[in-house]
């Protein structure tokens, strides 16, 4: 890899780390606090909600999930660094040879990060669904009870919202998995054409 493809990546993966940690450190520990004083709500007072159980379900959930988020960015930030962060460490310029075994290590590192940080996001992801679900639950007025119009609205609202969530995910998840796709398809090709060459200058 070039040092300038090195500086991309660098770069990339920094923007990225950034709009983690406020997930990880920031709005999953809010959202999951929020979870949990409202089981304390539901529970304390069932007789004023539509179906006070499957809402305590959806926000236990959703409490657990967030609580698994803040834990998989806690093990994936150790292996995000460069090789930068490595010379410096080092005190300055690394030789060649160490420095493309370091290299390896990195990638190596990138990788767990990259899947240890995905996970992250599934259970964020996951949780902010399941937690809208809870919430709309805990939003449905009882039979009988006051502001049911209002209360509807706000179910409804909640149910649009979380809607709108999975399917910005399931698009982003989509052009993910068919950039992933065209990826494997060039370098088929690629091997396919290489294969093809090798056996024409055989023939020659």
């Amino acid at each position: 890899m070039s040092e300038q493809q090195e500086a991309r990546s660098a770069l990339l993966a920094g923007r990225y780390a950034r709009a983690n940690d406020a997930v990880t450190t920031v709005a999953a520990p809010l959202l999951a606090s929020g979870g949990v004083g409202l089981i304390g709500v539901v529970t304390a007072d069932e007789d004023k909600f539509r179906w006070p159980g499957p809402a305590l379900l959806l926000v236990t959930l959703a409490a657990i999930l967030l609580v698994s988020c803040v834990q998989w960015g806690f093990r994936a930030r150790p292996y995000l660094y460069s090789m930068t962060d490595v010379e410096q460490l080092h005190g300055g310029a690394l030789p060649a040879e160490q420095r493309e075994r370091y290299a390896r290590q990195h990638a190596v590192d990138i990788a767990r990060w990259q899947r240890t940080t995905a996970l992250a996001d599934a259970s964020y992801t996951a949780g902010l669904i399941t937690l809208g679900l809870g919430v709309a639950l805990v939003l449905a007025p009882p039979a009988g009870g006051t502001h049911a119009g209002w209360r509807w609205t706000a179910f409804a609202a909640v149910l649009l919202a979380v809607a709108m969530e999975a399917a910005w995910t399931l698009l982003e998840r989509g052009d993910l998995v068919l950039r992933a796709w065209q990826r494997r398809r060039r370098l088929r090709q690629a091997a396919r054409a290489s294969r093809a060459a090798n056996t024409s200058n055989g023939q020659r």
